[in-house]
């Protein structure tokens, strides 16, 4: 489903971009240079644009990438080629008056490019252009904007996806509840559905997985519902779910608690009712030592999150030992940062 309206996505800046006027340019530059350094401003979880793939780390991504070519452009111009680096988080809330008041002296995310705003900041030549879409439940039975009337919406606050839904709304065809979220990835939990970060592992391994719903009496409520609806799995196939741990993809930033589940059910059974739309295929390992350690060192294409199911899965059935030793040779196989 999609809102019928493209949008350029630019670097807002203060700074060398065309379009600015003379004044704010040397008077950033000014700062700048008086400061010894530039403030670039990034996002959380804008995948692939700007994001933290660490708790601590700098962000990265494609906006990022350009921004620090306009840094290197800065450098030559100031003559200063140590010039120091600096981040600061921004939301869609905060990105234009923190730009404005010289908090940051560019955002280089995703900004809509858009009349209104060319009246407080300057934009640079717009690198990417998509249109603004709207994310339902595959079963929400949603195939329609007017299929929103009455119901509840996330959207991003600040953002122009808020203004094109409150001009349909002004329309008089739908009336919905506006939700505001964060950013995206907080939007996507508000829907009762997992991160859509994990769309950025295409062709790859992971583990069957899902989020909790207000229904669910709890996270074990939660794995039984998601098991029914992923693989027909009825209560009597699974005798035992056990709790193994949590872990967190670092470039997702969303803890995930792992479960194990044990089935009577056989793979073709398993198979057979999958959703082949939505997954390809299963992938097996025999419940041994050996074949688990094989796995988690071989070049299969696992997520994060399933070479962290493996290993929880290790120190169930193999204990704490066998979990350390797996644990610090993929720690040792890292590529040095």
């Amino acid at each position: 489903m999609r809102l019928l309206r493209s949008s350029s996505l630019g670097l807002v800046a203060l700074l060398l971009c065309a379009g600015g006027t003379a004044f704010a340019q040397t008077d950033t530059l000014a700062k700048i240079k008086a400061s010894g350094a530039i403030t670039i401003g990034s996002r959380d979880s804008q995948i692939p644009f700007s994001y933290k793939p660490g708790g601590s780390a700098d962000p990265v991504g494609f906006t990022n990438d350009v921004c620090l070519k306009i840094v290197d452009a800065v450098k030559t111009r100031l003559g200063m080629p140590k010039l120091e680096v600096r981040y600061t988080t921004l939301t869609s809330t905060n990105r234009i008056p923190l730009l404005t008041n010289g908090t940051v002296d560019l955002d280089c995310a995703t900004t809509t490019n858009t009349v209104q705003r060319q009246q407080q900041v300057d934009f640079a030549p717009s690198h990417f252009v998509t249109s603004i879409t709207a994310a339902v439940k595959k079963n929400s039975a949603i195939h329609s904007f007017a299929d929103l009337n009455g119901k509840k919406v996330s959207t991003v606050a600040g953002s122009t996806g808020v203004q094109l839904l409150r001009g349909y709304r002004k329309s008089g065809n739908i009336e919905v509840e506006e939700l505001a979220a964060k950013d995206t990835a907080d939007g996507f939990l508000m829907m009762g559905r997992r991160n859509a970060s994990v769309a950025y592992y295409p062709n790859r391994i992971h583990p069957f997985a899902g989020a909790l719903d207000p229904t669910d009496a709890n996270p074990f409520a939660a794995v039984r519902r998601e098991l029914r609806e992923e693989l027909s799995l009825t209560d009597q196939d699974v005798p035992e779910i056990h709790l193994t741990g949590i872990a967190e993809d670092l470039s997702i930033r969303q803890p995930e608690l792992i479960f194990l589940a044990r089935t009577h059910h056989a793979r073709s059974q398993i198979e057979t009712a999958l959703d082949r739309s939505e997954h390809h295929a299963t992938w097996h390992a025999l419940a041994t030592a050996q074949s688990i350690e094989e796995a988690l060192h071989s070049d299969e294409a696992f997520t994060p999150v399933a070479i962290a199911s493996l290993l929880l899965f290790a120190h169930v059935a193999f204990g704490a030992d066998f979990f350390r030793a797996q644990a610090q040779r993929l720690a040792a196989d890292l590529p040095t940062p």
